[in-house]
């Protein structure tokens, strides 16, 4: 039977993903194009959902709250405290709410697996969406996988895989040429951890529940990135998406060389099936020239900053702008493309004091 017609996407308002999560299906009617795939078989049923949705947002807390609590039904808990900076907290239902004094802080809110699972993908989709978040993390879980933990860590330990973790740097000397991972074994089940908690890309493998669950666990840039794709891109369908993602962080194969045409391990292939690998791309980093660094402020920072401009206006922000003292670097920057670009130069000797920090450029 093939796994691309067995999965499961029971998510919607009164329905429960197994062990938690969002369900990349259809079950709840996503408002765009592409529903999932439905599963029609009761046995060995392969989920895939959002396991752990959390991010900000720079609307108005107030206006945070009312909108949440239409969108889902719920009255509005006033927590004791806050959390990681925050100053206040609340909790709708299973969706927690953080806010501060602190505009630039912007409006945090979480999901837990259970919430994910309660509120239902296309409630994901529209949080997303209409608060215009920026995703500071984004988990994808696989339930009921056609593999064991033990096939995961046996074909790690011996390179069997393509995957950008690379060992630890601190490894002892019999672990120097093995990808950073670590394994836990329990009376309940074994769990096997790929990578580093710390870093942006981090996997877990359990079987703890009696089934066999992957976990991918995004954060920071590779978190809005996968929201992007996840929730932005339509000609994809989910389930195809969310196996992409979790193949571009981990790939089994029969030869531990980094070819991409390598064949998968056969339970790998049972899993993954025909779905391609979906390379995250990331915002380039800022680059030498000042253009680049436009459109890399831009592409990041936004949607932030135009929230921010439509609060304080540009003056405001510019205003904070003259605190900040260029580096060289930075002046060898403007330097180089004012030189290039003489119209733009007379005008900003006219207008700014930049003639004092940059020097002539002629």
């Amino acid at each position: 039977m093939s796994l691309a017609s067995n999965i499961v996407a029971a998510t919607g308002p009164g329905a429960r993903a197994v062990g938690g999560g969002a369900g990349l299906g259809a079950a709840d009617q996503p408002p765009y194009s592409n529903t999932g795939v439905e599963n029609s078989v009761d046995t060995e049923k392969l989920h895939l959902g959002i396991d752990y949705f959390r991010g900000t947002t720079f609307y108005t807390e107030r206006y945070v709250l009312k909108y949440l609590a239409d969108l889902l039904s719920e009255s509005v808990e006033v927590l004791g405290r806050g959390k990681n900076g925050y100053t206040r907290g609340y909790k709708l239902g299973e969706v927690l709410v953080y806010g501060s004094d602190t505009s630039a802080m912007g409006v945090n809110i979480e999901l837990s697996g259970i919430a994910c699972s309660q509120v239902g993908y296309h409630t994901l989709r529209t949080m997303y969406h209409v608060l215009e978040l920026s995703m500071s993390r984004l988990d994808i879980a696989a339930d009921y996988c056609p593999f064991t933990v033990e096939d995961v860590k046996n074909a790690w330990m011996a390179d069997k895989v393509r995957s950008y973790i690379k060992p630890a740097k601190d490894a002892r000397d019999e672990w120097k040429k093995i990808r950073a991972c670590r394994v836990i074994e329990s009376s309940t089940g074994d769990t096997f951890y790929m990578g580093n908690r710390a870093s942006e890309k981090f996997a877990r493998c359990y079987n703890e529940k009696g089934f066999t669950r992957f976990e991918l666990e995004l954060k920071g840039k590779q978190a809005r990135v996968a929201a992007k794709k996840i929730f932005e891109d339509d000609d994809i369908e989910l389930p195809k998406k969310a196996i992409g993602i979790i193949r571009a962080f981990a790939d089994f194969v029969e030869k531990g060389s980094h070819r991409i045409h390598d064949k998968k391990l056969s339970w790998w292939e049972d899993f993954v099936q025909s779905f391609a690998l979906i390379v995250l791309p990331l915002p380039k980093k800022v680059s030498k020239g000042l253009e680049d660094a436009r459109e890399y402020i831009i592409e990041t920072f936004g949607k932030t900053l135009k929230a921010c401009i439509e609060v304080w206006g540009i003056g405001a922000i510019l205003g904070r702008l003259d605190e900040v003292e260029l580096k060289p670097k930075h002046r060898k920057m403007v330097a180089k493309y004012l030189k290039q670009n003489k119209d733009i130069a007379e005008r900003v000797y006219r207008s700014r004091h930049l003639v004092g920090q940059v020097g002539m450029c002629t």
